[in-house]
């Protein structure tokens, strides 16, 4: 049939069911192709000791299970001191994870963003704390885009982030 000025012309019923049979093997390519579906995301980690029934990982845990005690593992904002996890996690009802690195154009343009929204939602007594999981490949380069942050880190290498990256099941940067 014609579609008149300015129309499309319109599809016969066997033209729709043609183009639905070709979305449909589309799609089922794109599932085989992706893999298994994600549809359960990993549990978030425990924040106070109200939540210890669900059987999260704690901060503690996380850090203790790679290797790290005390402070170790975790490093200051610019011009902060040393905290253990607990007195990190002190008053936090939120605890974001911030998956980053200095030579992902994307993380270089969203970390002042996060940085300012970040500093209005703490100076409004918001219970929210970030913690980089840096993806850096070089220390200096590690030490001068943390640098730019006014939320801790944890230290570079070592086993602990690509755990959490498999655990959250970021697949690219930046992650929060």
């Amino acid at each position: 049939g014609g579609g008149g000025a300015g129309r499309p012309p319109l599809l016969s019923l066997s033209q729709l069911a043609a183009v639905r049979s070709e979305i449909e093997l589309l799609d089922s390519a794109l599932q085989q192709a992706a893999g298994p579906a994600l549809d359960v995301a990993p549990p978030p980690l425990i924040l106070c000791e109200a939540d210890a029934h669900l059987g999260r990982p704690t901060l503690e845990a996380l850090l203790s299970s790679a290797g790290y005690d005390g402070t170790g593992g975790l490093l200051p904002p610019p011009g902060g001191a040393h905290r253990t996890p607990a007195q990190l996690l002190d008053g936090v009802e939120v605890l974001g994870l911030y998956f980053s690195a200095s030579w992902c154009a994307p993380c270089v343009e969203t970390t002042p963003l996060l940085a300012s929204a970040y500093a209005s939602l703490r100076s409004r007594g918001k219970g929210l704390e970030l913690l980089l999981v840096p993806q850096d490949r070089s220390e200096a380069a590690f030490d001068e885009y943390r640098g730019r942050m006014p939320w801790p880190s944890l230290t570079l290498g070592g086993q602990l982030p690509a755990a959490l990256m498999g655990h959250y099941q970021v697949t690219s940067l930046p992650a929060l």
